[in-house]
Parts: structure tokens; C-alpha cells; sequence
């Protein structure tokens, strides 16, 4: 099929105008989904949406979808359809889609993709033709070789700007890319830090793993509906989390593989870090169960997450700064213990790990235990009341172990 399209710049980067039908769109792109795809960046698609949009199209006769659809495309496969007119000076390019032999990964949809979903459902539900040959405009991106980055910072500003939707995952994302070395920015170990802290955030927030977890829906992802969601900013728990995570990294194989990566023009394997970030969230998860055990009075019942879809406290510092900071730096302080004690602590295998969990956790709790503070001692106002510096982490660790100096 032959389509025609005009071609255009802003600021180097190559755009191409064209119309297609919902067929044609259909067949020939898809959307990246984070977790499916190894570049995807977008969450799945809202269904309640999709079934809006389909009902809305069905009852009127008269649908208008204006707006443009955003594909994408990578350069090197832009050159195997792209098809220029003879003897005509102009911006006007062919572009003969049955060439790239590449089906529905030729274009990637960046935004529309619940118009076009919407117009496939009425199709399939009606078997009425006029919806799936139905019109509409598109601008396709071309993106330069191993520069995805510019795709994902384009979905970027689309949804923060014009939608009220989280785009919290594009952090992750991106974080993600520069590990699969498409963006300029050369892979570093801060980098890989960067990316483990920004999963584990995810996970513990989002995964179905987790979802009784005290953490779920607990971290203010960035660019969140609501302003009040969630109890502590991803920045400042990745902060406390940070340590541990660089911990076992600096002990981990992963830490000599992206070394021995970085030196090769092969892409890492980002499976090995997922792995590793699901590990450390399970570290994570459970030693806040014993916290839990200790304070509970700090959280929302597990019962009550259907309701309130949370189970963190506004009226308590335990999983603000403060204490997330604390607790953390408790657990740095055992890990370490253990070192100078002469025990290895890797997470290189399923058995090193289970060790080092379960180590951890009857250190953990055998100092909770000990600990004169009481659930009530957490409340707003309280004696952990402007402690949200180093130093101020520092002075609540000792109130939680006194007997232990760092």
C-alpha cells in the first residue's frame, strides 16, 4: 500500500504528514507496553475509556476526530518505504508500507491510541466498514538510530501537559534507555543505581506481588493526579533506599557484567536488572512487615485496601522521610555489622538470598523488640516532629536503638 505524505523539520527532527485509515494504522503499528515490550513506555490500555469512546461513536453519526494521531518510526526503517517523487520539486514522499516486511512493528502509536482502539471496537462490534476505513490525520516521528529517548520525552510532554494522567513511568523509562544505549548518556553504575531505585519505587507501589503490601499506592510517583496521593515523594524514598541498593550492587555480578557491557556495542540484558530490583523489593516488603508487626497502629488494615486502595497513615511519620529514612539506615547498619563479622553478603543465587533475608530480618526484629518507641510515639507533632534531615534521620535511629552509635 502506497501513501502519500509531506515532510517537514522542527529542530532537526524529521516529521512526516499523512492521512490513513484505522485499518491501515491498525495493521501496520502497535503500542509499547512497559513489562511486554523491551522499549515499552505505556501502561496498558484503559478499557473504561475504550468503551466510552466505542459507545460515543456508535450513536452518532456524525463523529469528528480531529486531532492528529502520533506514530513513530525508526530512521533505518523510514529508508526501506520511503519512496520520493520523480521530477517533482516539493516535500511530497511515497511511502510503500507492504516494503518493510515488518507488519504492526513498523510504526509505534504515541498517542491516539484510545481513538483508534475505540474505532476498532465499534468496527468489531457493528461489522460496519465505516468505521474501520475511517480517515485520520497522522504526524509520524522519525526517530534518529539509538535515540528512542526523544520518543518517550515526546509521549512526555503530550500527557503532562494536555491529560491528567501519571507519567511517572516515563522516569523509569528513561532511566531504562540509557541502559539500552538510546540516548548520548553513557551507561554508569549511578545510572544502573538509578534505574534498580526507580523499579523498586514501582514494584512496591504497583505490582500485584505487593498489593498487600504497605507500600502500595504509598509513593507520590511523579506527575500523580492527585497532588495528596500517596505518603512520601519518589525521590526522597529512592534517597532512602539508595543505600542498601548500592550495597548489594557494589557485591552483586550484575555490577561486573554492565562493566564488561558497557565496553561492547551489545545491548544489556535489562532482565537481569529487573530480577535484581525484584529481589531487593522483596527485602524491602519484608522487613516493613515486621515493621508493621511492631507499629501497626501506624497503617490501614490489609482488610481495608479495597476501600481506601492504601494502607499508609497521613497521621503518622513512619512512612514519611523520617522514617523511612530511619529504618533504612537500621538495616545499612546490620548489613554492614554482618560484613565487618566476616559473612558475605551477595544475592547472587536464591540460596545466597534467602540467607541474607533471613539474617536480616531476625536482626531486625530482635531490635524492634528491644525498642521502647510506641506506634502513638510516631503521631504528627510527636517526638520524631522535624527530623527530616541527616542529622535529624539520625537522632530517630537512636531514639528506635539506642544502644547502637553510628
Amino acid at each position: 500500500m502506497n501513501i502519500v505524505a509531506i515532510e517537514y523539520f522542527q529542530h532537526n527532527l524529521r516529521f512526516l504528514s499523512t492521512v490513513m485509515s484505522v485499518k491501515t494504522i491498525h495493521e501496520n503499528s502497535k503500542v509499547l507496553i512497559y513489562g511486554k515490550d523491551q522499549y515499552g513506555y505505556q501502561r496498558e490500555l484503559d478499557e473504561k475509556h475504550i468503551e466510552k469512546i466505542k459507545r460515543n461513536i456508535i450513536n452518532n453519526d456524525n463523529t469528528l476526530l480531529p486531532t492528529s494521531i502520533i506514530l513513530s518510526i525508526d530512521e533505518k526503517d523510514v529508508c526501506k518505504i520511503e519512496k520520493p517523487f520523480v521530477d517533482l520539486d516539493c516535500n511530497f514522499i511515497n511511502l510503500d508500507l507492504e516494503e518493510s516486511n515488518l507488519g504492526n512493528e513498523l510504526f509505534r502509536i504515541v498517542d491516539g491510541q484510545h481513538r483508534l482502539a475505540g474505532l476498532r471496537a465499534a468496527y468489531d462490534e457493528t461489522n460496519n466498514p465505516s468505521f474501520i476505513n475511517f480517515k485520520l490525520n497522522v504526524v509520524i516521528l522519525v526517530i534518529p538510530n539509538q535515540q528512542r529517548s526523544i520518543e518517550v520525552n515526546i509521549f512526555n510532554d503530550i500527557n503532562s501537559t494536555q491529560k491528567k494522567l501519571k507519567t511517572d513511568l516515563i522516569e523509569l523509562v528513561r532511566a531504562k534507555y540509557i541502559l539500552l544505549g538510546e540516548t548520548p548518556i553513557p551507561i554508569k553504575d549511578s545510572g544502573v543505581v538509578n534505574y534498580i531505585g526507580m523499579n523498586v519505587a514501582n514494584l512496591l507501589n504497583e505490582d500485584e506481588f505487593f498489593k498487600n503490601g504497605v507500600w502500595r499506592n504509598a509513593i507520590q510517583l511523579v506527575g500523580s493526579v492527585e497532588a495528596t496521593e500517596g505518603i512520601i515523594g519518589v525521590s526522597a524514598f529512592k534517597k532512602a533506599i539508595s543505600p542498601i541498593l548500592r550495597f548489594f550492587y557494589n557485591r552483586s555480578e550484575l555490577k561486573e557484567y554492565i562493566k564488561e557491557m558497557a565496553q561492547t556495542d551489545e545491548k544489556i540484558n535489562i532482565d537481569r536488572l529487573n530480577e535484581f530490583s525484584f529481589e531487593l523489593a522483596q527485602l524491602i516488603d519484608k522487613v516493613w512487615e515486621e515493621v508493621e508487626k511492631k507499629w501497626g497502629l501506624c497503617f490501614k488494615d490489609s482488610s481495608q485496601l479495597d476501600k481506601y486502595g492504601y494502607r499508609y497513615s497521613d497521621g503518622f511519620y513512619l512512612q514519611k522521610t523520617t522514617g523511612a529514612n530511619a529504618i533504612m539506615r537500621i538495616i545499612m547498619m546490620i548489613l554492614k555489622d554482618k560484613e565487618k563479622d566476616g559473612s558475605r553478603i551477595t544475592m547472587n543465587n536464591t540460596a545466597a538470598r534467602d540467607r541474607v533475608i533471613s539474617e536480616v530480618l531476625n536482626d531486625f526484629v530482635s531490635i524492634l523488640s528491644s525498642s521502647v518507641v510506641r506506634a502513638e510515639d510516631w503521631k504528627n507533632g510527636g517526638q520524631f516532629a522535624g527530623l527530616t534531615s541527616g542529622s535529624g534521620f539520625k537522632i530517630a535511629v537512636n531514639l528506635i536503638y539506642p544502644k547502637r552509635e553510628e
